[in-house]
């Protein structure tokens, strides 16, 4: 049956299919006058409904039929689904919002996604730091392990031998670091030189000598002098070694391995003094004011 073209129905959409188009087993016998009352007709795989320009709105008395929906209460054969204004609104409010999040492709700034950045950014700052203190521990006691002052031996441990050790030190100043005739304190390398003192008799400061070196140094130079190291050696007398020398070399090895006086005449194997240079030995030379 051919379509009335006059009728009222023609200004349909869906006038221009036939029903001799229609798929096997579909319902061909309905008409234009069924059509714009609210029902369609199942339209042919091959065939579709013209579409609207604007994508993005479509028009609340268009239809979209699906032939394999089920049958609505209309008895089209498909679910007709229409248009909602609030969703129409809705998308478009959606549309407004992401706009700026990939203006000129700038992806990084989705909320959520920086402060997650900034977290990831803080923790790793944190293990930096982390592994900045640890380093600089691991350092430190590389140089105490590696002080010649402080040995892994039992001995060094105990507290007799500290307090042996502070009474050898103590002697020791007193018997090298005395005063000669005219009231001075004079290291090795001074005490053969006439140059003019730093401080005037028995008005050096605490610690220091009227040569100006420091009793520390005059210990370094004399423990050095009898393991044969100096710059000097006197015609029968021992070596002795410029200050120039003597103070850097002091200030590395106290620097790089916790050196202090005593270092070089210890057993380290054994953790016990050699012969005759413990603190018992240097207050008998004391007593008797007879260097080594």
């Amino acid at each position: 049956m051919l379509p009335n073209r006059h009728s009222p129905s023609a200004n349909s959409p869906y006038s221009q299919y036939s029903d001799e188009g229609s798929p096997p087993g579909s319902a061909s016998g309905h008409t234009h006058a069924n059509m714009s009352t609210g029902s369609t007709a199942h339209l042919s795989h091959h065939q579709r409904a013209p579409v609207s320009q604007n994508y993005n709105t479509f028009p609340a008395s268009q239809f979209a039929t699906y032939p394999s929906s089920p049958a609505s209460s209309s008895g089209s054969g498909g679910h007709t689904y229409t248009d909602s204004p609030h969703f129409t609104s809705s998308l478009a409010a959606f549309h407004e919002d992401i706009k700026p999040m990939f203006a000129g492709g700038n992806y990084g700034q989705i909320p959520g996604t920086s402060a997650e950045t900034l977290q990831l950014r803080q923790q790793v700052t944190e293990l930096q730091a982390m592994v900045t203190q640890l380093q600089a521990e691991r350092g430190q006691l590389y140089r105490e392990l590696s002080a010649v002052g402080a040995p892994a031996h039992p001995a060094f441990m105990q507290p007799m031998f500290h307090q042996d050790w502070h009474r050898r030190t103590e002697a020791r100043k007193k018997l090298i670091c005395a005063s000669n005739r005219a009231g001075n304190t004079l290291c090795a390398w001074h005490d053969s030189r006439r140059e003019r003192r730093a401080y005037p008799p028995r008005m050096a400061p605490n610690g220091m000598l009227n040569c100006g070196c420091s009793e520390e140094e005059a210990l370094f130079e004399e423990s050095l002098a009898r393991n044969g190291v100096g710059s000097y050696r006197p015609a029968g007398d021992q070596v002795r070694m410029d200050p120039g020398l003597r103070k850097p070399l002091l200030d590395l090895l106290k620097r790089r391995y916790g050196y202090k006086d005593g270092d070089f005449e210890i057993d380290v194997t054994s953790g016990t003094w050699r012969d005759e240079e413990d603190g018992n030995a240097w207050e008998n030379r004391l007593r008797t004011s007879r260097r080594p």
